[in-house]
């Protein structure tokens, strides 16, 4: 049974988050540094060398004021980074700066390593060697070595402490390393006090010197240091000094809190009822911060769910990429604003987290003020102001730009803004703002009446009243009219054509009831004079005859309604009267009870008359205010918000209108509310309590942004009993953005401190970033009593909470109550984001099919306005090879033939959009060695301007951001080795690739990789790739240009082809100097160049000297409709009767040719497929290899994997 003891939880996620920070090394040197003993100071000048190369792709620069003069005064301020350079300047002139910057690359050292046991003849290799202790360290560029900065200490690998699952050897306990960790202090005073320090605290922890564990001996006096970059193992010291307080405290103490709900792992009930209406129109939603655009429709029910308090406290949100995550949660923080201002609630206190910088930053950005109309109420009414987002960062972060930014809230925004002695100041400015604003909408505010910071805040009362009142106006309205079917259920009619056909039958009934009345009465009087008309023997005497007269007499007067009288005899006159008498009563009242009836009807009619009647004028006066938005609107998003519900048209409207204006007014009312309070204290400065001041500023910096990493540390506070302590439930709402890469182990703890977590996200783009194996998370999990088996651990997996493979967003989705269902049918947590805007519908089409089911709404279009031939989805073959570096892999020849490209078309694409290139542009792979190497390419083929703002990474580097063209550079080659992007056979990464890509996304790539119907990332990429007219780029530059051969020997000749006449030239001469092998790669094969090059006899010839012919075709190019083309497979005949080996490639786009081992040949030119007219051929290029090209045939062979 799984465990639901918050403590263990905390003890678990605790250890996770160390085990994590003791990760393995893998940016390592490949080979150790020997030296002849312990004693390590500095390096040598050939270490040096290896060293600085090493580490040559980690540049730093200390910022200004942070510089020293000299090598031998090294007291400069440490800063994060692997590289700290500094300048060297002249003491007595600081403006003459010394070309040569003085460097110090920040690196760790493993003093020791252990290796496992072998037989004695057996070496053992260094892959086998382990190294389980690290110090970190500075190495000037002289090779001298400088301790580090106070928060990094010595560390021991996770995987070589007991516990472990591993086969790996043991260096320590990890209680006793707890334990030495909290009470060892380090001297960092010179680096030969620290340097034995470390020794020290290895002793303390393992009970062995360095030589105990490294054996040294006669025959082998060495000791090997090993080299890795550096990692900042400190940046988790806050989450773990959270979890260090929390977990001293019991089970008990976390009863009703946000972290019991999620550490409880039991199912959630799901929430399938729920009220459409109610969601579009929820009569909580009085803020929204828009005003050009409102929400969408899935964004409204995602926003309308929440307004549920009871099913909110952990609320998930799945956003794919383009969804407008950024515009929902401006709706969250400006609805709370005002609900708060509207409650007369003090100011709430909201935070946004994340891990990824990316995300902050969108964050940041996304608070910013963009008064674009200059409008006054848009403006801040607080001078200095910019934002509605305060940065919370650390200690040591120096990038934060144009930020609002605090350290400690005592600094930074805070010291400017949250200062008593401006409130006059303050108070003139506001009011000249306030002012500015009641003309322009000609409000009868007097300035004599208000002089003060005080009756503006009033006045502003009133308007915000009188707003929530015209909104609730609306929705009261808005919902009348979209309740009149179940109104007139509620009377028992079915629609509003029912109640109109009975309102018509029942006065018809009404008129028909009266014109009988009438004639009942005119019936009395008729019969008494005719009655009266008889002689007195008819009238007495009942003879045959008599009876016969009066019969036929009265049935003359009753003619038209004698059904009514046929139950009596008609000759007796007083029995007429007397039924005449009965049937006007009983009408009477069947008169009297239609006219009720009618009365009724006619109320319900009435009322609802009555609410279109309010409606149309709601309508028509909104329109004539606020209309110009509406048309705006439109004209910039088509048909999306034309032809809307009635409810869904109402809630577009106010948001553009009312709540938008509702949530600016509110705004300035928390201002004038800080303006009141500085005014307070500045006549009693001390009243400075630390949660007022953060209430404070909640006011006028609505929204708190940190890191998980930095955030615990804004939340303490300092009793005398306890010391530093945090603050419970702190924080109303947290807000998690890009909560998908967040692992479990880095949030929880600050869980803690919020009282509900709005979690947006989506599991399907870039997942966290796991330090923890699973076999080292089942021993945590068991350790911490979390799981009894291996089933309890995979339902956890599947949960989300595990350190190993979870994620914040799974946890949340795993805790939500709401379900959605996908366009495939599936059901699917948490409340999705459909409507997708970034890219044009063909490039998202790959995240579309193949990750989101379907299930988005694509609103990009088919085509944009910039006039570039660049299609949507296109691809460019590069016949590179990819190579290890270091830890990772590159592919210069894809690299440059980037470069190259993207050279060419700077002008172009620049013209098309009217911006410079790396606004345009942005360069994706997965490898960060590819990465190094395009940004060295770029940087010099660009001016500085460019190279150094152009966006070169990773998709980390992209994720929440956008360019209109995506390059991507696939990097891999070999088809024996599985390709990066199918890792796992997850989509996330082409998901997020392809998405950040508005108008273009270009494929660089040895196209050979892509290959369709293999179930796998890449081959979903193909799919659309290759199904898309248009979607090759021309690649002739790549052979006209030194780009596949960069480092070529001198030795190996180099040709160029151009002409057809030189490529039929070549092949010919290829099949006559052939001595054991010939290899021809033709993706496209017709039997019209076959004969028009005596291609068989060329075959046939070599065959008789014993050449080994293979060619190489593609499965699939020749296909259409289902079937080989008629050409084609006379051609594939021709070839093998002529007693070539043809195979049949999966997928191939090379165009290569191998002879023997000393002729390659790389290009666009279709070999055995081309056209050979010279009137229609194709411009096509090859460059020709002649010489020892030995080891670039085995390349080609081992990419194509093929065995011979």
């Amino acid at each position: 049974m799984i465990s639901k003891s918050v403590k263990n939880w905390l003890l678990y996620y605790r250890a996770s988050l160390i085990d994590a920070s003791r990760g393995r090394k893998n940016d390592m040197l490949k080979e150790p540094i020997i030296k002849e003993n312990f004693n390590l100071s500095c390096f040598e000048n050939n270490e040096i060398k290896i060293i600085s190369e090493f580490l040559k792709y980690d540049p730093y620069c200390f910022k200004f004021g942070d510089y020293i003069s000299d090598k031998d005064s090294f007291d400069a301020v440490y800063t994060e980074g692997k590289e700290v350079e500094v300048v060297k300047f002249d003491k007595n002139n600081h403006e003459l700066w010394s070309k040569n910057p003085l460097k110090f690359y920040r690196i760790e050292i493993a003093p020791v390593y252990m290796q496992p046991e072998r037989e004695h003849a057996i070496a053992i290799k260094e892959e086998d060697t382990h190294y389980p202790y690290w110090i970190p360290a500075y190495m000037r560029e002289d090779g001298k070595l400088f301790p580090p900065k106070e928060d990094d200490i010595p560390l021991f690998l996770r995987e070589y402490l007991a516990p472990n699952p591993h086969e790996n050897p043991i260096i320590a306990d990890i209680d006793q390393l707890d334990g030495e960790n909290a009470n060892y202090l380090f001297n960092r005073d010179a680096w030969d006090k620290y340097w034995k320090d470390c020794e020290n605290y290895f002793i303390k922890v393992t009970g062995k010197k360095y030589a105990d564990v490294q054996i040294i001996t006669e025959s082998s006096p060495i000791v090997k240091f090993k080299i890795c970059k550096y990692r900042n193992n400190s940046m988790t010291n806050n989450i773990i000094n959270l979890y260090n307080f929390l977990v001293k405290k019991e089970d008990t103490d976390y009863k009703h809190t946000l972290l019991e709900k999620l550490l409880d792992s039991a199912p959630v009930k799901t929430s399938t009822d729920y009220d459409h209406i109610a969601i579009t129109l929820p009569d909580t939603h009085y803020g929204y911060m828009g005003d050009e655009f409102p929400l969408s429709e899935s964004q409204r029910e995602a926003f309308g769910k929440y307004q549920d308090a009871s099913l909110n406290d952990i609320f998930a949100i799945n956003g794919p990429p383009g969804t407008g995550k950024t515009t929902i949660l401006q709706a969250f923080i400006a609805n709370i604003i005002v609900n708060a201002v509207l409650k007369n609630a003090p100011a709430p206190l909201i935070v946004g987290c994340s891990t990824n910088n990316q995300a902050i930053t969108n964050i940041l950005d996304s608070m910013k003020l963009d008064n674009k109309k200059q409008d006054p109420l848009k403006d801040r009414w607080i001078p200095k102001v910019s934002s509605f987002g305060l940065y919370l960062i650390s200690s040591s972060k120096t990038d934060i730009k144009n930020y609002q930014y605090t350290k400690d809230f005592k600094d930074g925004f805070c010291l400017e803004i949250d200062n008593e002695g401006y409130a006059i100041q303050y108070e003139k400015y506001f009011l000249d703002k306030f002012f500015a604003y009641m003309n322009q909408e000609k409000f009868n505010a007097d300035p004599n009446k208000i002089t003060n910071i005080t009756q503006a805040k009033n006045y502003l009362r009133s308007l915000i009243e009188g707003y929530k009142k015209s909104i609730d106006n609306c929705i009261r309205i808005t919902y009348e009219k979209v309740t009149i079917n179940q109104f007139l259920r509620k009377h028992h009619f079915s629609c509003e054509e029912e109640l109109a056909l009975i309102i018509d039958k029942n006065n018809e009934e009404v008129i028909k009831t009266n014109n009988l009345l009438r004639t009942l009465e005119i019936y009395k009087k008729d019969l008494e004079q005719r009655y009266l008309s008889f002689p007195f023997y008819i009238k007495y005497f009942s003879i045959f005859g008599f009876k016969k007269i009066k019969e036929n007499a009265f049935k003359l007067i009753l003619k038209d309604h004698l059904r009514l009288y046929s139950h009596i005899p008609l000759h007796k006159y007083f029995l007429l009267q007397s039924e005449t008498d009965e049937l006007l009563l009983k009408n009477e009242n069947v008169l009297k009870e239609l006219v009720k009836k009618q009365n009724e009807l006619q109320e319900i009619k009435s009322k609802i008359d009555k609410i279109y009647q309010s409606y149309n004028e709601l309508i028509a006066k909104w329109d004539e205010k606020y209309g110009d938005r509406l048309e705006n609107l439109i004209r910039k998003t088509g048909d999306e918000y034309k032809y809307l519900p009635t409810a869904d048209d109402m809630a577009v409207r106010m948001d553009i209108s009312l709540r938008n204006v509702l949530f600016w007014l509110c705004v300035h009312y928390r201002e004038a509310e800080f303006i009141e309070e500085q005014k307070i204290r500045a006549n009693n400065p001390d009243n400075n309590n630390d949660l007022d001041k953060k209430r404070r500023l909640a006011k006028i910096v609505p929204l708190f942004i940190s890191t998980f990493h930095t955030f615990p540390k804004f939340c303490t506070f300092y009793s005398n009993q306890n010391g530093t302590t945090y603050h419970a439930q702190l924080f109303d709402y947290m807000i998690i953005d890009e909560a998908g890469q967040v692992s479990p182990e880095v949030a929880v703890a600050s869980f803690y401190l919020t009282k509900k977590i709005l979690s947006v996200g989506d599991i399907y783009q870039i997942e966290p970033i796991w330090s923890i194996a699973p076999p080292l998370d089942y021993k945590n999990m068991e350790k911490y009593h979390i799981v009894n088996d291996d089933n309890d651990f995979k339902e956890l997996s599947e949960r989300g909470y595990l350190a190993s493979d979870g994620s914040v967003m799974k946890m949340a989705l795993y805790k939500s109550p709401y379900s959605y269902q996908t366009a495939n049918k599936t059901t699917e947590k948490g409340v999705l984001l459909r409507e997708h805007r970034r890219c044009l519908d063909n490039i998202v089409a790959y995240a579309n099919q193949y990750v989101y089911q379907n299930s988005l709404k694509l609103l990009g279009g088919k085509t944009h306005n910039k006039p570039h031939d660049l299609p949507p989805l296109g691809y460019l073959h590069v016949e590179g090879n990819c190579e290890k570096y270091l830890t990772s892999k590159r592919n210069e020849a894809e690299a440059m033939a980037i470069a190259v490209w993207l050279e060419g078309k700077e002008t172009e694409l620049e013209q098309a959009y009217g911006k410079s290139l790396d606004e345009i542009v942005a360069i994706i792979t997965p490898y960060s060695a590819q990465k190094e190497y395009l940004k060295e390419l770029i940087n010099k083929r660009f001016p500085k301007e460019i190279s150094e703002k152009i966006i070169i990474g990773t998709v980390h580097a992209l994720q929440g951001a956008e360019r209109p063209v995506i390059l991507f550079s696939a990097t891999n080659t070999d088809l024996t080795e599985n390709v990066f992007m199918n890792y796992g056979g997850k989509k996330n990464m082409l998901n997020v690739a392809t998405t950040r890509a508005k108008h273009s996304f270009i494929v660089f790539a040895n196209m050979n990789i892509f290959r369709p119907g293999m179930n796998t990332p890449a081959s979903y990429l193909a799919n659309l790739l290759y199904s898309t007219e248009g979607s090759a780029l021309d690649n002739h530059f790549v052979y006209q240009q030194e780009i596949l051969f960069p480092n070529r020997d001198s030795q190996i000749r180099c040709k160029h082809l151009n002409s057809l006449a030189d490529h039929q030239y070549i092949l010919k001469e290829c099949f006559r100097v052939a001595e054991k092998e010939l290899i021809i790669c033709s993706p496209f094969i017709s039997i019209n160049a076959i004969e028009r090059d005596n291609i068989v006899s060329l075959i046939t010839e070599a065959k008789e000297r014993g050449v080994k012919i293979v060619i190489i075709t593609d499965m699939t190019f020749d296909i259409e409709k289902g079937r080989l083309r008629e050409y084609s497979k006379r051609g594939r005949d021709a070839i093998e009767r002529a007693g070539a080996t043809l195979i049949i490639h999966p997928h191939i786009h090379s165009k290569t040719i191998c002879v023997d081992q000393k002729i390659l040949m790389e290009g666009s030119f279709n070999w055995l497929s081309a056209s050979r007219d010279k009137d229609y051929a194709n411009k096509e290029s090859t460059i020709l290899l002649e010489g020892e090209v030995s080891s670039y045939i085995e390349k080609v062979k081992t990419n194509l994997n093929i065995k011979f």
